[in-house]
């Protein structure tokens, strides 16, 4: 005698059973206005832009990173004869290009794309996602 499909089914009722003692906790809404769950960007990864107002430059850059953190482009970056495009002067920064470009310009006079500044230590540079061409 086969005896599979009898233990199945007594399997079967005994899931149903444990099932029916479950709690499944209550149905009715907590009383008051919906909210979102969600976070945002800035909650989950914090960010700076690199713009004239969050990374102003200087008399031999275009942008200026001082402080640690992470740094994104909000558009392509193209340089300008005699400064460079952004200077690193701190550690513990990321640069996420986010698929632009940093552009340099034809002729004598180009500086660098990325630089990081001299005599300074600086661990941890990353910069990713991105093209820096001459």
């Amino acid at each position: 005698m086969n005896r599979r499909p009898l233990t199945a089914l007594l399997g079967l009722s005994i899931l149903l059973c444990a099932a029916a003692w479950l709690p499944a906790g209550p149905l009715d809404p907590p009383g008051g206005a919906v909210s979102s769950t969600y976070k945002t960007l800035t909650e989950v990864e914090p960010r700076i832009p690199i713009s004239l107002a969050t990374t102003p430059g200087d008399a031999d850059s275009l942008f200026r990173i001082t402080s640690p953190g992470s740094y994104y482009l909000t558009g392509n970056i193209t340089g300008v004869i005699g400064k460079h495009g952004i200077e690193i002067a701190a550690g513990e920064v990321t640069i996420d290009l986010n698929g632009f470009a940093l552009s340099g310009v034809a002729g004598m006079g180009a500086f660098s794309g990325i630089i990081m500044s001299t005599g300074i230590n600086q661990p941890n540079i990353t910069i990713r996602n991105g093209t820096v061409r001459a």
